[in-house]
């Protein structure tokens, strides 16, 4: 039986969740701007130390370390970078979750705030899923990511060496070429890899300050609904588990990996639960809305077939929402089309 979800609730965290994906792209997109930047002094610094257009092993030694100085310096700046901005997020994050608690209950209520201690606490101390069974701190990922750049340009750099190339064509090889964008040169794996953290780390702030919230809040919340983004990129790890209920603590926390898109819906107790002897009572994930219950595993697709047209055209832009609208397209993904990306303030107003 499928597990139902009152649909104002879902919507409203449907929405929250598209809005944090576009979040986390502008985010991965400033960090891959600073990443650009430190990346072309690093290939200037390369060319700057091959005049001869060779190296002997000794220079080859000394431009190595000169490299790995900036690489390391790169990925500290990045991660205070990341760190100021999620120290900013995380309390936002669970002001939202309070919010939305407070939206399921018939009377006026406060949610219980999350400590500044905690909300630091879930931004650098809290391990990060970036594989299975393997789990870092944030400043661990950066580290262990600027250790695989250093490496890579070692190895890039030595090859070169050996089979007698230029300084220019060691370049070449990290840089790529123009014809294809530079996408075709070892620098770009870096790049993938660096957007990919930031998209998870902001996933990873969002998801863990809404489970303190809903921990803070435990009177209210019995537990939580596991919700997997149903398209053609959802993973096994994820849609395995998408509908189901865990009470509060436990359960496969989102994120589950990099790039994870999963996240969760509060369990309201019931009005008898909570004091409301005089009320009727409704389903777990159900409570009085205009439209009734929704299925928790509905699909991106199904889910913006059923909204309005100003949701559709501000997700799709008027083009896509006209060919959406008439079933002339189907959407196999749950990120925004419009290429619209939100800043920290921008998300904000959105609550």
């Amino acid at each position: 039986m499928a597990t139902t979800i009152n649909k104002d609730l879902f919507d409203r965290l449907i929405r929250r969740q598209i809005s944090v994906g576009r979040y986390a792209e502008k985010q991965a997109y400033e960090i891959i701007r600073l990443l650009n930047r430190s990346d072309k002094e690093l290939l200037a610094k390369i060319l700057e130390r091959g005049e001869a257009q060779t190296f002997t092993a000794r220079r080859l030694e000394a431009l190595l370390k000169e490299t790995r100085s900036m690489v390391d310096s790169t990925y500290r700046d990045l991660f205070d970078a990341t760190k100021t901005e999620m120290a900013a997020f995380a309390p936002h994050a669970a002001e939202f979750a309070g919010a939305t608690l407070a939206t399921q209950l018939p009377v006026s209520w406060s949610p219980v705030a999350i400590s500044e201690e905690q909300l630091l606490a879930i931004v650098d101390k809290t391990p990060i899923s970036i594989g299975k069974d393997k789990k870092l701190l944030l400043e661990e990922v950066f580290s262990s990511m600027a250790a695989n750049k250093e490496e890579m340009i070692r190895g890039a750099l030595r090859l070169g060496m050996v089979q007698g190339e230029s300084v220019p064509d060691m370049v070449k090889r990290l840089k790529g070429t123009r014809a294809a964008q530079y996408q075709d040169g070892l620098l770009e794996g870096s790049r993938r890899s660096m957007a990919n953290i930031v998209r998870s780390v902001v996933q990873h702030t969002n998801n863990t300050a809404v489970q303190a919230t809903f921990a803070k809040n435990k009177d209210v919340v019995k537990g939580w609904l596991y919700v997997a983004s149903l398209d053609s990129r959802t993973c096994s790890v994820c849609f395995s588990q998408s509908g189901k209920t865990f009470p509060l603590g436990e359960g496969p926390l989102p994120i589950r990996h990099i790039s994870c898109r999963c996240f969760q819906a509060p369990e309201i107790a019931t009005w008898k639960e909570l004091g409301f002897d005089d009320l009727p009572e409704f389903g777990d994930f159900q409570r009085a809305s205009k439209d009734g219950p929704v299925d928790a595993n509905i699909s991106f697709n199904d889910w913006l077939k059923g909204q309005d047209n100003k949701t559709q055209t501000e997700l799709l832009g008027p083009a896509r929402a006209r060919l959406f609208a008439d079933g002339k397209t189907k959407l196999d993904k749950f990120t925004d089309s419009s290429g619209e990306l939100y800043t920290l303030a921008e998300l904000k107003a959105r609550m």
